[in-house]
């Protein structure tokens, strides 16, 4: 556990904790390590090894006790009222294009300077200007032509602030350039274009900080020297980035307690979260074993086309009085469809001036305007599967909050959008998206909590892995839904000649988070553009059971009341034996029927 010194910098120093090197080696222990000297690199300095991107070879050293070599030259380019000067070195790659990224556990200013020789006396010059020269930022990136040499020496100019933790800097040198595996865009806090790189474990270079009532984490935040963009909705919410190509393995976050200050600041890693770009998960519905009796789909299930509650209803919902408010959080909405079913954006108790009161769809996170344009068509056929067949005495208004464009987002986008549909007052939220992950991240946990607070009742899709969600690795929102009684996470089955429920062979499952199982598919759900397609997916099996939700809702129920009204109606909640150890006492939601009134 590590501890700062109590002072009115305190959450600052807290905030620069949260990306120290979580990497124990000999050199944070003892001073800089002694390298063997060889005939190619300068003797008595210490060597930094070049790694690989997505296995970086950091090198922790101890900043109180630096070793710098004799008989350099002095150049002036850096100031000379630096605390500390300390140095290293590396082999050029065979590009002769140095990359370099610096990591340091403490907020004193620092700067670098490259030197390039041949291990010849006299032989070196500079090959930089003082880079990053009065920088706090504690984390840096850098790219040195030392074309013509064999080694570059390093030299690291900084200041120590009083800090009781022992003070690390730590380095990681590479061959090449970083190259994303993926990108995903956006805009920043001025509007401008951004686009964020994905790594080779499908994260994003960026934390989610959050901070308690009270404080000034913007404020703090700038002193880090890192890029940030909050929240649109959400003050209290802030993605903090640090430089393409750094490892998040290597800066993820540390919980900071001080016997006299609390650590008020809550964070997390920023996860990559996808939807599938073509939501018609097909399936054999016949054991591979058995024989491949070829995929169905709903266009192809007698079950379903053969079922006129299943075709497209249009919505009748009551006058505009005690209103269910209803927030889809997907890729957007065509929003030249539903124009009629869906009211206006609301201005909830909780709604941020200039967020929410503009008009008639919702809102887009990602581009951050007041368009939620659907791109990939997701957003459009979950929004129909809710939609198809809706009977209120109430009239529905639904949000349409974008957080995907071509079937990618961030964590940081998911969770801004649904913190800002439960603060803006929404009755339910639809989550048919997910990602994968070993724990909980604390992040999700408390909007999560906000939720159940809130009275807000919370869907999710189990996903469509074939995966346990109750083992690692889980995935995320599924995997909490037998910890909240407001939540449900939906499983899909299909229904063959036998009548008894089988989960189809894509769905995730788990006995205690998957609490139900939908219907897989529709026949026929609104696309883009207009018309209809088919589509399958617990993304469609999810909003189905929405609906269902939304018609034992009535004003001023209580979430988990709702939830556990619906779970309880044996008219149409079956129990299926044969799914015990998948779905939560093999529960099933019935498919509709038309004598009775297709409920």
């Amino acid at each position: 556990m590590l501890y700062f010194l109590t002072s009115n910098r305190t959450i600052s120093y807290q905030l620069v904790a949260l990306f120290m090197v979580v990497f124990i080696a000999a050199g944070c222990q003892t001073p800089w390590p002694q390298d063997p000297g060889n005939s190619c690199l300068v003797d008595g300095l210490p060597t930094v090894a070049a790694s690989d991107y997505c296995k970086p070879g950091l090198r922790d050293f101890d900043a109180t006790e630096p070793i710098t070599a004799s008989g350099l030259p002095f150049f002036e380019n850096c100031s000379a009222n630096y605390d500390k000067v300390a140095s290293f070195q590396l082999d050029v790659p065979a590009k002769g294009i140095v990359y370099l990224h610096r990591y340091q556990n403490f907020s004193g200013q620092t700067a670098l300077q490259f030197i390039g020789t041949n291990c010849k006396e006299g032989d070196y010059e500079l090959l930089s200007d003082c880079l990053n020269n009065r920088s706090e930022a504690i984390l840096g990136t850098y790219e040195v032509n030392a074309e013509g040499y064999s080694t570059v020496i390093v030299r690291v100019f900084y200041d120590l602030p009083d800090m009781e933790q022992k003070p690390v800097l730590s380095f990681a040198t590479f061959t090449d350039r970083f190259e994303p595996v993926d990108y995903i865009g956006g805009k920043n806090d001025n509007g401008e274009d951004v686009r964020r790189t994905v790594d080779c474990r499908g994260r994003l270079n960026s934390f989610i900080l959050r901070p308690a009532p009270g404080v000034d984490l913007i404020t703090e935040v700038k002193e880090l020297g890192l890029d940030y963009k909050t929240c649109d909705c959400d003050q209290e919410m802030v993605e903090v980035a640090f430089p393409a190509g750094i490892d998040a393995n290597r800066v993820r976050p540390r919980v900071i307690r001080d016997s006299t200050a609390d650590d008020t600041t809550r964070f997390s890693l920023n996860f990559l979260v996808t939807i599938p770009l073509n939501p018609l998960a097909g399936f054999d519905p016949q054991d591979p074993t058995n024989g491949n009796e070829g995929v169905l789909t709903p266009s192809k299930d007698p079950v379903l086309i053969n079922n006129p509650c299943l075709a497209w209803q249009k919505p009748v919902v009551g006058p505009q009085t005690n209103t269910f408010r209803v927030a889809i959080i997907d890729s957007g909405v065509d929003t030249t469809l539903f124009k009629n079913e869906i009211g206006p954006e609301i201005d909830g108790p909780g709604a941020v001036s200039g967020c929410l009161t503009m008009g008639n769809f919702g809102y887009d996170f990602l581009n951050r305007d007041r368009s939620p344009e659907d791109q990939s068509g997701h957003g459009t056929m979950v929004s129909s599967a809710y939609l198809n067949g809706l009977r209120m005495n109430q009239p529905v208004r639904m949000s349409h909050y974008k957080i995907f464009a071509d079937g990618k987002g961030s964590f940081f986008d998911a969770m801004c959008a649904t913190t800002t549909a439960i603060k803006s007052g929404h009755d339910l939220i639809n989550l048919s998206w997910g990602f994968s992950h070993d724990t909980l991240p604390e992040v999700l946990r408390q909007v999560l909590d906000l939720a159940e607070a809130n009275n807000v009742i919370v869907v999710a899709s189990a996903g469509n892995d074939s995966s346990r969600v109750d083992q690692q690795p889980h995935y995320w929102p599924a995997s909490a839904g037998g910890d909240y009684d407001n939540m449900l996470t939906i499983g899909a089955y299909y229904m063959p000649g036998d009548g008894v429920a089988t989960l189809t062979d894509f769905s995730n499952f788990g006995e205690n988070p998957v609490e139900l199982a939908a219907i897989y598919g529709l026949p026929q759900v609104h696309q883009l553009g207009g018309g209809f397609s088919e589509a399958a997916g617990t993304s469609i099996s999810a909003p189905i059971v929405a609906r269902y939700l939304s018609h034992a809702w009535s004003p001023g129920s209580n979430a988990a009341d709702v939830v556990n009204k619906f779970l309880s109606n044996d008219m149409i909640i079956k129990e299926f034996p044969g799914l015990n150890g998948q779905i939560r006492q093999g529960r099933c939601l019935l498919l509709p029927v038309q004598s009775n009134g297709c409920q």
